[in-house]
Order: C-alpha cells, then sequence, then structure tokens
C-alpha cells in the first residue's frame, strides 16, 4: 500500500477502516517462552488476561468439547 512513506495517509486509512486484532494465541507473555506449552494452557493463560479493547479482542476458543467464553467486552458489540 506504500504507507511508510506517507504517515498522513496512513492515519487517514487507520481512521477510515481501523484493524481490529484477534488474539487466539500468546506464545510469549510477560518475559515468559509459552510456546513449549499445550494449546490448552497458552489459552487459559491469554483468557487469564483478559485482553480486550477497543482495537483488540481475544475471541470465544472451542478446545475438545469445551468452549471458553472470552472475557466480557467493556463496550457495547455494534449492531448489523
Amino acid at each position: 500500500m506504500g504507507l511508510s512513506g506517507s504517515p498522513a495517509k496512513a492515519a487517514r486509512l487507520a481512521a477510515q477502516d481501523p484493524a481490529h486484532l484477534l488474539l487466539f494465541d500468546a506464545l510469549h507473555l510477560g518475559g515468559r517462552d509459552l510456546t513449549r506449552l499445550p494449546y490448552t494452557e497458552r489459552r487459559y493463560t491469554l483468557e487469564d488476561h483478559a485482553l480486550h479493547a477497543a482495537h483488540w479482542s481475544t475471541p470465544a476458543a472451542v478446545i475438545g468439547h469445551e468452549v471458553l467464553a472470552p472475557a466480557p467486552r467493556p463496550w457495547p458489540r455494534p449492531r448489523p
């Protein structure tokens, strides 16, 4: 997109179409390498941190037959 040379263009496009990061796994957190842990433990670690904000969230996950619900969002969900 050629945005590195134009901070104003990048800011304008970000305001027009903001990104939203979905966090689904934690490989490194708080200076700790989690890559040797099973996914379920990494996922529980991620959920314990309740990482939700305007531009990122941790959606629910299904692990085996168990549904991990995300922490409640601090803002109302937009209606379609």
